[in-house]
């Protein structure tokens, strides 16, 4: 009962914000070096000094951006964070129904990387849905022009732990196919921000029975052990 009323008051939820937001769009920020910072739109204020953020449910239209960046200096035996500076402060105008991937420049200025359609299609039915126990029966991956898209964003991201960032959003929001995983899994060099993909991107993909495909990308044998590991343990 108490997981069906979770249920209920999400859906509810839901579809208040598609209500106020009938064309929400997605802001995905970060600094041109990588660095962290603090973020607020509008009234939302982010306080948690990361290197990228994604603002969902944006209205259309300007929204006004305040980034506080904070940056890093070694005191002789570990990295700490420095004085805090505002390094922009200016309104960005989203589209509706877009997600729009920024960074903010070397001279304070908002750069727009790529601009992505989101397309928002009315949930079937409850009464139309498959069984729960075969999710994998109704699921269609990301299309392909959809996932171009997605891997210009990702080569065009210069820090992996930004592009990760990006990666794992992209992965929440879809579905995806073994390969397609593979193929982001390619856009990275750290062999630990492959495997962290790789078992984020599990949950998501829609032949899992193919996940033996994603073991090309990885480098060193013991990845593909640890892999198989947490899916054993978790799926």
């Amino acid at each position: 009962m108490k997981k069906l009323m979770m249920t209920f008051a999400l859906m509810s939820l839901a579809l208040s914000l598609a209500a106020s937001h009938p064309n929400p769009s997605e802001l995905i920020i970060s600094l041109h070096d990588g660095a962290a910072f603090n973020i607020t739109v509008g009234d939302r204020s982010y306080d948690h000094q990361r290197t990228s953020y994604t603002i969902s449910d944006l209205r259309p239209g300007r929204h006004f951006v305040r980034i506080v960046r904070y940056d890093r200096f070694f005191n002789g035996r570990v990295y700490v964070l420095g004085a805090s500076r505002v390094v922009f402060a200016d309104y960005v105008r989203v589209p509706a129904r877009s997600r729009i991937v920024g960074r903010i420049d070397h001279r304070g200025r908002f750069v727009e990387v790529e601009r992505m359609a989101l397309r928002y299609a009315p949930a079937p039915p409850p009464a139309h849905y498959p069984p729960a126990h075969h999710p994998g029966s109704y699921r269609v991956a990301m299309s392909p022009q959809a996932f171009a898209g997605l891997k210009a964003t990702l080569a065009n991201t210069r820090f992996e732990s930004s592009r990760l960032d990006i990666a794992k959003h992209a992965v929440s929001r879809n579905n995806l196919s073994a390969i397609q995983v593979k193929e982001m899994m390619d856009m990275f060099s750290f062999e630990s921000n492959r495997l962290e993909l790789a078992k984020y991107a599990y949950g998501h993909t829609i032949d899992p029975q193919n996940y033996f495909l994603v073991h090309r990308a990885f480098r060193f044998s013991s990845s593909t052990r640890e892999l198989n590991r947490f899916i054993a343990a978790n799926y």
